[in-house]
């Protein structure tokens, strides 16, 4: 699943529960109606005091990507004061980590170094314009707003909550994160819900075709095209390794469904590559004649094989399939009496498996 990493504010570390009780910015991902949603996992690292150990939450996520908990290309970060500068500094530490960030009233990139490294990181920060921080937020914006690709600030006009239990207190303006991740809804990026869970890193995934004849397995790529956002240099195509599920032979037979998928596991991606798969059923009846003529039969059993399919090519061939596969399905029903008595069982396979093929081409 994604992961949510939410930084707390200065103040709220307290004891190891308080980022848990004090905060919703780390609780309100994991309330029952948003999991419902929006599943995923969430982490609220405890910082005693300013200076997050950066490295020791990276130990924590590492562990859950290696144990399959952890989509890598959706990790979010967020965090409110003195936790925008804990996200910043995650972000600082490991850039091409994280496939957004979502901060407020605090600090952001400050760095040309810094922003050329998140440059095509989705970010979205707050802050409210009562907020003693606005003046700060406000300058790093108009310094470095610009070079960001994709970067909205949202300023909102004041701290209130409309919903119950609050019913419109309006809160002091440092308290911006009760409306953030709470009530606010930007006209384009919706809540942070919505925008959060709407990035990953992986942009597209190649649509693989494949064509193959009936009875033949399809040989599939052994890897495939996947777009993959960095951070610093945007979107970039790689070739990625896949390995496909197996493959019942049934469905490429001759009564398999003629297009089907196959879903395959990539390398690094949570998301599947899928291989369509189109099985061409092919008109035998030349190849049934030679099949035929290579049989150890008698003349007089040859020849009954021989003008049934000399009757079914000309039926074919005046458009009367629904005869012709009539005229064939007795063909097959000979060929299954002379298995494993008149003619080998592999060789009487063969000819029902050309004939069957030859009676869904013409149907389909």
């Amino acid at each position: 699943m994604p992961l949510v990493v939410y930084f707390h504010g200065g103040g709220q570390g307290g004891d190891n529960y308080n980022p848990a009780r004090f905060s919703n910015g780390g609780t309100v991902w994991a309330e029952p109606e948003n999991q419902a949603e929006f599943p995923t996992h969430v982490l609220v690292p405890r910082t005693p005091g300013f200076q997050t150990d950066i490295a020791a939450v990276k130990g924590v996520i590492d562990r859950w990507i290696a144990e399959g908990k952890v989509d890598p290309n959706r990790i979010y970060m967020t965090g409110f004061s003195m936790g925008s500068s804990s996200t910043w500094a995650f972000v600082s530490a490991y850039p091409e980590y994280v496939a957004a960030a979502f901060y407020g009233a605090g600090t952001g990139p400050q760095t040309a170094e810094l922003v050329d490294a998140v440059d095509h990181m989705p970010l979205w920060e707050w802050v409210d314009e009562q907020d003693f921080a606005y003046d700060g937020v406000l300058d790093r914006f108009n310094t470095w707003g610009e070079y960001l690709t994709d970067y909205e600030l949202t300023i909102l006009p004041e701290v209130t909550l409309y919903e119950y239990p609050y019913n419109g207190w309006t809160f002091d303006g440092h308290s911006s994160w009760l409306v953030a991740y709470n009530e606010y809804v930007h006209d384009t990026r919706g809540t942070v819900f919505d925008w959060f869970f709407g990035i990953s890193r992986i942009r597209g995934i190649e649509e693989v075709a494949v064509d193959t004849v009936a009875g033949v397995a399809p040989e599939l790529p052994e890897t495939v095209t996947v777009d993959v956002n960095h951070n610093a240099t945007g979107v970039v195509s790689e070739e990625r390794s896949v390995v496909w599920d197996a493959i019942d032979p049934a469905a490429y037979g001759v009564a398999g469904p003629g297009v089907f998928t196959v879903e395959g596991t990539i390398d690094g991606v949570v998301e599947k590559a899928v291989a369509t798969v189109t099985v061409e059923y092919r008109n035998r009846i030349d190849d049934l004649y030679d099949l035929v003529a290579d049989l150890d039969l008698n003349t007089g059993n040859k020849k009954a094989l021989t003008v049934k399919l000399s009757t079914a090519e000309r039926l074919i061939a005046t458009g009367s399939t629904g005869a012709a596969s009539n005229v064939l399905g007795a063909f097959i029903n000979q060929v299954n009496a002379f298995s494993g008595t008149k003619i080998p069982e592999a060789q009487a396979e063969e000819l029902v498996f050309a004939a069957e093929e030859t009676i869904r081409s013409i149907t389909d």
